[in-house]
């Protein structure tokens, strides 16, 4: 009778197990996607500033050009022209230097706000940084 009376003491012991462990594991769940998420609009940031650095080492590009293809790159949709990613950010954009010639290294950094999506605030607040950076160079073209 023993067995008996030990399998009546285990009776609800998994439901009680789910309860403390759920909410771990969802919480590494989430943090997995906001991660990814994360480290996605990092490498697309990235991507961009690339580019608009590619742009501004050309002959004539202004620093309002640059601008508006990286605030494009950022918002528009992707059936849009130029397409983008569609974030519906709006960047802060530096480019030094000012005055560019031939032979000269320009620098192009942008950063953007980034918010967890899944993680409740006072932990992806603690996990994340505040905005999204990122930063490229080119040598002006003659």
């Amino acid at each position: 009778m023993q067995p008996r009376a030990t399998h009546h003491a285990q009776r609800g012991m998994a439901t009680v197990e789910l309860a403390f462990m759920l909410p771990v594991v969802l919480l590494l769940l989430f943090s997995l996607v906001d991660y990814g998420r994360f480290f996605y609009l990092r490498s697309m940031a990235a991507s961009v500033a690339q580019d608009a650095a590619r742009l501004a080492s050309l002959p004539g590009a202004t620093d309002a050009a640059v601008t508006a293809v990286v605030t494009g790159a950022l918002n528009n949709g992707p059936t849009d022209t130029p397409p983008g990613y569609g974030l519906g950010v709006n960047p802060a954009v530096t480019i030094a230097p000012a005055a560019r010639t031939a032979g000269d290294v320009v620098t192009v950094n942008l950063s953007y706000p980034f918010q967890p999506l899944v993680l409740p605030q006072f932990v992806g607040q603690t996990l994340f940084p505040p905005a999204i950076t990122a930063g490229a160079s080119a040598v002006v073209e003659p």
